[in-house]
């Protein structure tokens, strides 16, 4: 079942660019995270299209038609795939681990609300094993901690 946007739904987070320190480079199409960029992209489309997260994962969950009144209770802060998706165009991410961070939340939100056993909790936790390897692989950033 397709899942709606509400209109005053906290999954509303804006992916608009953040401000930033003069100088400062975000995860975007050119600089020098143009190749991480590039690859997390790609990444992220390849996710999408699996049958799993298109069935749960890649819009924003809407309490009041899938019958959830304690979602927002239990799920603090809720993302999507597209959502991740529409941020990371933005260049809203200063770094890879931000856009980590908001895709494993999919997954951990996903986790937290379903119990064990149900196809969306178990759908979750095999994408979130597959997402962790292969953000694994992503290239490294020119001149970061992590590069060579």
């Amino acid at each position: 079942s397709k899942r709606k946007l509400g209109v005053d739904s906290p999954s509303l987070q804006p992916a608009v660019k953040r401000a930033r320190k003069k100088g400062a480079e975000r995860l975007g199409p050119v600089g020098k995270f143009k190749n991480l960029y590039a690859h997390s992209e790609m990444l992220l489309d390849s996710i999408m299209k699996d049958r799993i997260a298109k069935t749960f994962f890649n819009v924003p969950v809407d309490p009041v038609a899938l019958n959830l009144p304690d979602y927002f209770e239990k799920v603090r802060r809720p993302m999507d795939l597209g959502t991740v998706k529409e941020r990371l165009s933005n260049e809203y991410y200063d770094s890879a681990e931000q856009f980590q961070e908001d895709v494993n939340l999919v997954w951990d939100n996903a986790m937290s609300y379903n119990p064990p056993g149900t196809e969306v909790h178990e759908g979750a936790r095999a994408l979130k094993d597959s997402t962790e390897k292969r953000f694994k692989k992503l290239p490294k950033v020119p001149g970061s901690k992590d590069h060579g």
